[in-house]
């Protein structure tokens, strides 16, 4: 398993959901994570950056081939549609991280 998380910024919730969530099966060699922050794209100036933030999301996603990508705590809109096409592309699972209870 190759989980590709973007992150609003790597913290505690990253750390205990992916890193340590996943230290047993990372440790065997079954899994791997690698976490992009969602600063690596730039300021969110809305659809403008579009191509820009296409262009970042294929190559981690060429970097990683990724089985699982995962949106944590995320809320750059452009990064989201460039995030959201590229594993559409690919095929690949995208997952909502929220860690916050709503209801």
């Amino acid at each position: 398993m190759r989980v590709l998380v973007f992150a609003d910024n790597f913290g505690p919730s990253q750390s205990i959901a992916f890193v340590d969530g996943l230290a047993g099966a990372r440790a065997h060699g079954l899994a791997a994570v690698r976490i992009v922050e969602e600063a690596s794209f730039g300021p969110d100036p809305g659809v403008e950056g579009l191509d820009d933030a296409r262009a970042l999301a294929r190559a981690e996603m060429a970097e990683t081939s990724p089985t699982a990508v995962v949106l944590s705590r995320f809320g750059h809109l452009e990064a989201y549609e460039a995030i959201r096409a590229a594993a559409r592309e690919r095929g690949v699972a995208l997952v909502v991280h929220l860690d916050d209870e709503l209801f």
